[in-house]
């Protein structure tokens, strides 16, 4: 009894791989005909492949792609002014009332750095007085 070489599991044995072709009549015939179904169905996968490849591709009968693009950016520019002008007639006087929202509060905050720099100007004034006093003083 032959020992096998490959695992227990298998149905294989080796005298199965290493056996003489003699034995078996009409091996090389079964052979050639697995090979050249193996070479066919190569073939038709390649074919297959160059196929799938052709259609990820744009046809030569479409615009180029750059075409397409501003086509769509244009298309995407005009739907949104659209819906910018609809926008502004629904929102329109709430836009305006938040704008004239901020326009107090920038006011206010334009009033309060006028005060500041009035009140920082002045005592600016009362030094420099001060100074001047100060020196009228000393120089009499």
């Amino acid at each position: 009894m032959a020992t096998s070489a490959t695992s227990p599991s298998s149905p294989l044995r080796a005298e199965d791989l290493l056996g003489d072709s003699s034995e078996v009549p009409g091996l090389n015939q079964v052979s050639s005909e697995v090979t050249s179904q193996l070479y066919a169905s190569l073939h038709l996968s390649r074919q297959a492949e160059a196929t799938a490849r052709a259609q990820l591709y744009l046809p030569s009968t479409s615009p180029p792609p750059h075409e397409r693009l501003d086509s769509l950016a244009q298309e995407l520019s005009r739907s949104l002014s659209v819906g910018l002008e609809n926008n502004l007639k629904k929102d329109g006087s709430k836009h305006i009332f938040e704008m004239e929202s901020v326009r107090g509060q920038l006011q206010s905050m334009l009033q309060t750095s006028r005060d500041t720099a009035y009140r920082a100007g002045s005592e600016r004034r009362e030094e420099d007085s001060f100074d001047s006093d100060s020196t009228a003083t000393l120089l009499k």
